[in-house]
């Protein structure tokens, strides 16, 4: 356990004397020569790879049945900086039946520099697979042309019916972070506690919105809560040995109905 709290209080400095080290354009396509050019990250010399970029949005949604359902929109960005971490590339999702889950608007583009010149490889359409399993569907596809000095940006929509779930959010990987940011959009009625944990200092804003939706032909206006999460140059958080469960020290935020 002291070594735990060793390790934690070490993150905790790093955190503070951490600024954000990638200048980024936080919009989907667009790369700048400075992102692929990258070959190290100063902050963390022994990264494989680095996230320069997340960005996720999750909302309680109603339907025009009047149901709810969560909707997510989720952008990362990543660096590879050396062999080992060519595997970001691969990516496997579970979609499961009795939530009527569905996985769709799926982009992937690979970013390279070739003789000068930043270029762009998109995976196509029938490079996605999708497999049955037991009362589900598992979507496998890797990013193509994926070298050392790649970029690599997935952006994808996500629903489901189990609007309950909004479920855990982690800032923190086994890589470090240079900008993250998270979204979540509640129906004010729908009263959800939230929790963070970990070591690294988001910073958090909330307001209200008010929006006109139209439910089985009639129109309604829906309150909604928004709330929003942004964590800079967040350190790596690498598993050690004798320490089991090392996700449940890493810097997140919970919510639950």
């Amino acid at each position: 356990m002291n070594r735990i709290l060793s390790s934690m209080a070490v993150l905790l400095l790093s955190v503070l004397m951490y600024g954000q080290s990638a200048d980024i354009t936080r919009k989907v396509g667009k790369i700048s020569d400075e992102e692929v050019e990258m070959t190290s990250f100063d902050k963390d010399t022994s990264a494989s790879v680095l996230i320069l970029w997340e960005n996720e949005e999750i909302a309680i949604e109603m339907t025009n049945t009047g149901d709810l359902r969560r909707h997510c929109t989720h952008v990362e960005r990543v660096k590879i900086l050396k062999e080992d971490g060519r595997d970001w590339g691969d990516y496997s999702f579970t979609l499961y039946d009795r939530y009527d889950e569905d996985m769709y608007n799926i982009s992937v583009t690979t970013y390279n520099m070739d003789n000068g010149h930043v270029t762009a490889t998109k995976l196509p359409k029938k490079s996605i697979y999708r497999t049955r399993e037991s009362e589900a569907t598992k979507l496998t596809f890797s990013a193509p042309e994926v070298r050392v000095g790649s970029v690599l940006e997935l952006s994808y929509e996500m629903h489901s019916d189990d609007y309950w779930d909004v479920g855990t959010h982690y800032f923190q990987h086994s890589v470090p972070v240079n900008y993250s940011e998270l979204e979540v959009n509640t129906p004010k009625w729908l009263k959800f506690s939230r929790f963070t944990r970990g070591p690294v200092t988001l910073a958090f804003k909330e307001e209200d919105k008010s929006s006109v939706i139209s439910v089985q032909g009639d129109r309604m206006i829906l309150d909604t809560h928004h709330e929003y999460f942004t964590g800079i140059d967040i350190p790596a958080m690498k598993a050690e040995a004798h320490v089991y469960g090392i996700s449940q020290y890493m810097s997140s935020v919970t919510y639950d109905l």
